[in-house]
């Protein structure tokens, strides 16, 4: 049976579960952040024993499952499972990303939940059939990579098991979970949100989950209310990340304006004290050059009066020289012999 608004309101009250209206502790990558309420309720909803990510990347949606464990101390298992080394979607990277999530992740959760590095195959070969009670798929998108990701993990799933698909609304390039969702949706009780690339919810078992039997139940009119409550609880933490991202950009502008202007009064500081500088040399250049002028007149004036003092000697001993000079020469000269 359908449910009705009605029916809907006593079902589900958001007042029942404030956990939709935490503020996630960490947030970088913008794809899922208005999946995050319904994420922690979900959590809360179900319980799960063990809880399984297939595609963790920079741990955005992994680190809000994991926030609701830790807050409702549930008793959960997690388990993140990533190459961290990228794909074509999602870019190729280094060990920087698991290093950066390894700071938010360890400290607060690693008393239940682990991150495994390897492929999502080989990290299937470690866990038992019929054990995991949540799966979230969020790997490399193509059909063909989601399809077998889905056959080698479904068997790994409880009979009450649930598994969540990302990107069901994102039809473009070589995505196909879209066209993965449309195959397995029929015949088996689901719910699509299709706001932030759109979320999958998937019944996979033989029984389903009585704390989200609802939302499988739900009539067009319900389930589109339900889907803008998430999309409003979600899109709070849009506008709170860009709002903080805001602040960061606003605080390193501030830090560059204060280091500028700092530069700017210490240049005004040079300029003023280069100027008084000039201003001495100028004035010490100038007396350098009157001086040189005055050692040059006293110079001149004294080769003029060295010159006149010496023609005066001359002329004063000219009659006398002459006569010297004359004896000389006389006395130089070969005398006549007989």
């Amino acid at each position: 049976m359908e449910m009705t608004l009605q029916r809907l309101s006593a079902a589900f009250n958001p007042l029942d579960h404030p956990i939709c209206l935490d503020m996630p502790r960490h947030v970088s990558a913008a794809g899922w952040h208005e999946h995050i309420p319904f994420a922690m309720v979900l959590v809360e909803m179900l319980r799960p024993k063990l809880f399984v990510e297939l595609g963790v990347h920079t741990g955005d949606s992994y680190l809000a499952f994991c926030q609701a464990v830790a807050t409702l101390n549930c008793g959960t298992a997690c388990y993140g499972v990533d190459t961290w080394k990228g794909d074509a979607h999602a870019g190729f990277y280094g060990e920087e990303i698991l290093i950066e999530l390894r700071k938010h992740h360890d400290v607060p959760y690693g008393k239940f939940s682990r991150l495994i590095q390897s492929t999502f195959d080989e990290a299937a070969s470690h866990f038992p059939d019929g054990t995991v009670s949540l799966l979230h798929i969020d790997g490399y998108h193509t059909y063909e990579a989601v399809r077998h990701d889905w056959e080698v993990w479904t068997p790994k799933m409880t009979s009450d098991g649930v598994v969540l698909f990302h990107d069901i609304n994102v039809r473009e390039t070589d995505f196909g979970v879209w066209r993965v969702w449309e195959e397995l949706q029929v015949g088996r009780p689901h719910f699509a949100f299709k706001h932030a690339h759109g979320l999958g919810v998937l019944a996979v078992g033989s029984e389903v989950p009585e704390g989200i039997r609802w939302l499988f139940d739900l009539e067009a009119d319900a389930a589109a209310r339900v889907e803008s409550l998430f999309f409003a609880l979600g899109n709070r933490i849009t506008l709170h990340a860009a709002s903080e991202h805001l602040k960061t950009l606003l605080q390193e502008q501030e830090r560059v304006h204060a280091a500028t202007v700092a530069e700017t009064e210490r240049l005004k500081a040079a300029l003023e004290t280069s100027g008084e500088e000039a201003k001495r040399l100028a004035a010490e250049r100038d007396r350098s050059f009157a001086t040189m002028s005055d050692l040059q007149a006293a110079l001149d004036a004294m080769s003029r009066s060295s010159a006149v003092r010496a023609s005066r000697m001359v002329r004063s001993l000219s009659p006398g020289l002459h006569r010297v000079i004359g004896s000389l020469g006389k006395a130089l000269l070969p005398q006549n012999r007989p």
